[in-house]
């Protein structure tokens, strides 16, 4: 009596088996679609240009950095002396002059000497490439950095 039991249970689990086994391929998944298509990278120096004027003429900025990539406007600034000591008011008035000319961009901003060093770099190379580094590879160090930024 177990006997006529178990064997239908044996036998059904053998066939649910065999369906998962020979079931449909499986889907493709989310990063390896990503690496199939590309992403259009826009870099725009002529905006970066002027964005760095405006930037200059904040009062209390030393010299500044700025790369514009799709929709993304990272600026680094170097304050010293005394005006380090209102870091916060002087972002809020580059964003502010950056946003008026702009508008529609997202803005990052930073007053890291780190940061102002690894954007300057950026910028060196979307100015003049060298090394083959592609607009995609260039857009995946900004997000880093502005990761870093934290905005």
């Amino acid at each position: 009596m177990v006997i006529k039991l178990i064997t239908p249970l044996i036998l059904a689990m053998f066939l649910v088996g065999c369906t998962l086994a020979g079931g449909p391929a499986k889907k493709p998944q989310p990063e390896q679609q990503g690496k199939q298509v590309q992403e259009v990278v826009d870099v725009d120096p002529v905006l970066a240009e002027k964005v760095k004027a405006i930037v200059l003429d904040v009062r209390g900025v030393d010299a500044s950095t700025a790369v514009v990539v799709n929709k993304d406007i990272s600026i680094a600034v170097t304050v010293s002396g005394f005006d380090r000591l209102r870091l916060k008011s002087i972002r809020e008035e580059i964003h502010e002059k950056v946003k008026q000319l702009t508008g529609e961009h997202k803005i990052h901003i930073s007053t890291d000497k780190k940061i102002f060093k690894l954007l300057k770099e950026l910028e060196q190379e979307v100015l003049a490439p060298q090394g083959g580094q592609s607009l995609q590879q260039i857009k995946k160090r900004l997000d880093k950095i502005n990761k870093k930024m934290h905005g």
